[in-house]
C-alpha cells in the first residue's frame, strides 16, 4: 500500500500542470507634445502641453471590452502686449476621440479646463475654460524599442510588455489656433501580455 501512494503522489503535480495556462493581451497607445504659438493679433503668447492614452484590451481580456480614452492638457498664456501673466489652466477628459498607431495619431476632444489665479491655488470661483483640441501626430524617422533586452522577455514574469515609441510631427489647431509647423511630439505603443499560471 505505501508504495501504491508514493505513486499517486508523484503522479498528481505532473497532471496539474500540464494544463496550458490562459493569455491575455492590451494595448496602450500614448502620444504628447509641448508647443508654443502666439495669438493672430500677436499679442497672447500660449505654452501648451498635451499628453493621450487609450487603452485597449484585445479579444479574450479579462477587461471592459472597447478602448478607454484619455486627454490631460497644461496651458500657460502671457500676454505680451500688456506684459501681463494670464495664468494657466488645466484639465482632462475621458470622453475623447483617439486614433492611430505608431505611424499616425488622431485626437479630436472639447476639455473644460479649470483655471489657477496667479501665486494661488486653483480657485473653484472662476469659471471653466472650454479648451479644444484637433490634432494629428505623424510618426517620422525609426522605430525604437523601448526598455532592456525587450526581443527576450522573461518566460517566467507574468506580464510581458513590448514597448515601442516614435518621434512625431504635429499639426492641427489648438482652441482654433493652428499649430506651429515644425512642431514635435512623441507617440509611444506598448502591447502586454499576461500569462495566468
Amino acid at each position: 500500500m505505501r508504495i501504491v501512494w508514493a505513486i499517486l503522489l508523484l503522479a498528481t503535480p505532473a497532471s496539474t500542470n500540464s494544463a496550458p495556462g490562459d493569455s491575455s493581451e492590451s494595448q496602450v497607445l500614448r502620444a504628447s507634445a509641448n508647443l508654443a504659438f502666439v495669438s493672430p493679433d500677436g499679442c497672447i503668447q500660449n505654452e501648451v502641453s498635451i499628453f493621450i492614452r487609450q487603452t485597449n484590451a484585445k479579444p479574450g481580456a479579462e477587461k471592459t471590452a472597447g478602448p478607454k480614452n484619455d486627454v490631460t492638457y497644461s496651458r500657460s498664456r502671457f500676454d505680451l502686449c500688456e506684459d501681463d501673466d494670464l495664468g494657466t489652466d488645466l484639465g482632462s477628459s475621458s470622453t475623447a476621440v483617439i486614433s492611430g498607431d505608431l505611424n499616425r495619431v488622431r485626437v479630436e476632444a472639447s476639455i473644460d479646463g479649470i483655471p489657477r489665479a496667479i501665486r494661488a491655488g486653483f480657485d473653484a470661483s472662476q469659471p471653466l475654460v472650454r479648451v479644444s483640441f484637433s490634432l494629428t501626430w505623424i510618426g517620422t524617422g525609426d522605430i525604437i524599442h523601448v526598455g532592456r533586452n525587450p526581443g527576450a522577455p522573461n518566460p517566467r514574469a507574468a506580464v510581458r510588455p513590448d514597448s515601442r515609441s516614435r518621434s512625431a510631427t504635429l499639426q492641427g489647431h489648438v482652441d482654433g489656433q493652428d499649430v506651429p509647423a515644425g512642431s514635435i511630439g512623441s507617440i509611444l505603443l506598448t502591447t502586454r501580455q499576461a500569462v495566468a499560471h
